[in-house]
């Protein structure tokens, strides 16, 4: 890792990769959760509902809970220099007031259309914060940092398309006018609520890449087979060897790097196999 960051903790210096836990890039996503009337997930804990499941694999509790997606392309990705035909922004739609990471109770009834940042122009990093590797690391995904202010402008125009969907006449016929996420949002204009969604309950989508950057160069922390530069016999086979992150979700990515990774080893330490009399 970073010689300086290693003597910071206490740690000799192997191998001076300086760029290790830095480009950090995550998929922000900010929601938006109106009040909604029932039949939303809000009743997927009730005992009748895990009885149906249990009985007929039917009912609430086969939901993924984020039913629907959409990928849009704003305004903004001209004005940056975005090629033509890529979206910057995905749509995310649930039915259930996603609040909290879903780590706390769900308040109501509600549902949540959410926007996705596709391309962050903004980099963070990841550092130990000591040398007890049970000492969770100082992990900063400088969200929305990018000089140019253009990860929040496309933010901010992804929240527009949210709140276009939430006054349409299908969404319309099943929500309420109150608000879940921004409370009281009600009683709010849209640009605020989409300024608070923003600043306020924005939070990550879980697809953190880049921090063992592969690439030709001499910097980049793996080749492209990914060998770790500078050390014998040790490969890195995860979605933190991604240079750049991509417009969709990282499983499916995840898992062919790790596919490659077997392949890239079976190449090279052949099995031999013999039959048995």
């Amino acid at each position: 890792g970073p010689a300086d960051e290693l003597a910071e903790v206490g740690i000799r210096t192997l191998v001076d990769s300086p760029e290790v836990g830095k480009n950090l890039q995550d998929h922000l996503v900010a929601g938006l959760a109106p009040a909604a009337i029932a039949g939303t997930l809000y009743g997927a804990e009730r005992p009748s509902e895990l009885l149906r499941y249990l009985a007929t694999r039917r009912g609430m509790l086969t939901s993924n809970v984020a039913e629907a997606y959409g990928f849009v392309r704003t305004d903004v990705a001209s004005r940056a220099g975005m090629p033509e035909g890529l979206p910057d922004i995905e749509i995310i739609f649930a039915a259930a007031p996603y609040v909290g990471e879903g780590l706390v109770p769900l308040p109501g009834e509600g549902i949540t259309v959410g926007a996705i940042l596709l391309r962050p122009r903004s980099r963070g990093s990841i550092r130990l914060a000591s040398s007890d590797p049970h000492t969770h690391p100082l992990i900063d995904p400088a969200y929305l940092s990018d000089p140019e202010g253009t990860d929040a402008a496309t933010l901010h125009a992804g929240l527009e398309v949210c709140e276009r969907l939430i006054a349409t006449s299908a969404l319309g016929a099943v929500t309420t006018g109150s608000w879940v996420q921004p409370e009281g949002g009600e009683r709010m204009t849209s640009a605020e609520r989409i300024e608070l969604s923003m600043r306020r309950y924005s939070h990550t989508l879980y697809h953190p890449v880049g921090t063992a950057r592969m690439g030709t160069d001499a910097a980049s922390v793996v080749d492209p087979k990914l060998r770790v530069r500078g050390v014998s016999g040790l490969r890195v086979a995860d979605a933190s060897v991604m240079p750049t992150i991509i417009r969709g979700h990282t499983h499916a990515p995840a898992i062919v790097i790790g596919e490659i990774a077997a392949d890239l080893l079976r190449r090279e330490n052949p099995v031999r196999t013999s039959r048995v009399p």
